[in-house]
């Protein structure tokens, strides 16, 4: 049994005695942060076992090129996972600040789930949903490379999804990242972005886009390495 590119979602998981037993008695893990990995070595799983990697998606990054960020756009991929954001409303309405001469509302979950990019894209008053311009992120029957092209990418990135964020960092984005769970704050940590809280304040938020920078390059490719090495030390483990 081995786990490739794992990263937990809260500290609590680790308290799973079930979860704990699975990790336990697999042959191998790579973890995608380094915050999983010192978890994962304090529940006493034989570090031998246990590999430092990266997210596996750094190796499709690497290899299908993202639409490069666009001057004056900002992009929001957002998602409350479930739960209610009063704020959001008075948020959305003062990144106007911004001045940014295109507003995407970026739909990653194609489902209308609670919380969701379409769920709270309704939430929204009329007047400030008609300066943003809803943008699915699927294509039915498209290839994910040729998703990745169309993906909007903005001068500034505001998200609270994992996946996106790291799309945002490859095309360039200059990112920020609303850190409601632990893999959230792993990704900044790693990326050296602002993680900022949901209930932040609205100027916070906008002083965090207004000072961000985009990632060096040099360091998107340390993870791509290590995400490749994960699976080369995951074939050596099985003799693959």
């Amino acid at each position: 049994m081995a786990f490739l590119g794992i990263g937990s979602q809260d500290d609590n998981a680790f308290n799973n005695s079930v979860l704990t037993h699975i990790m336990q008695s697999s042959n191998f893990i790579s973890a995608r942060d380094f915050s999983t990995y010192k978890a994962l070595l304090n529940i006493r799983i034989d570090h031998k076992k246990i590999y430092l990697g990266a997210d596996l998606s750094h190796l499709f990054f690497s290899r299908n090129l993202a639409q490069f960020a666009h001057k004056g756009r900002l992009t929001m991929v957002l998602n409350s996972d479930y739960k209610s954001w009063p704020n959001l409303n008075s948020l959305v309405s003062d990144l106007s600040q911004l001045r940014a001469d295109e507003q995407i509302w970026l739909i990653q979950e194609s489902r209308p789930l609670p919380g969701s990019e379409q769920d709270l894209y309704q939430c929204l008053s009329l007047d400030v949903k008609a300066k943003w311009t809803p943008v699915f992120a699927e294509k039915t029957n498209e290839p994910l490379s040729n998703i990745l092209t169309k993906w909007p990418t903005g001068e500034w990135t505001l998200t609270s999804r994992y996946h996106a964020c790291l799309t945002s960092l490859w095309g360039g984005s200059k990112t920020t990242v609303l850190a409601l769970n632990g893999k959230l704050k792993a990704v900044a940590s790693e990326f050296g972005l602002a993680a900022l809280p949901m209930d932040a304040s609205n100027d916070a938020i906008i002083t965090a886009l207004r000072t961000s920078k985009p990632v060096d390059r040099s360091i998107l490719t340390k993870h791509t390495k290590l995400a490749k090495d994960s699976v080369t030390h995951f074939r050596a483990t099985f003799g693959l």
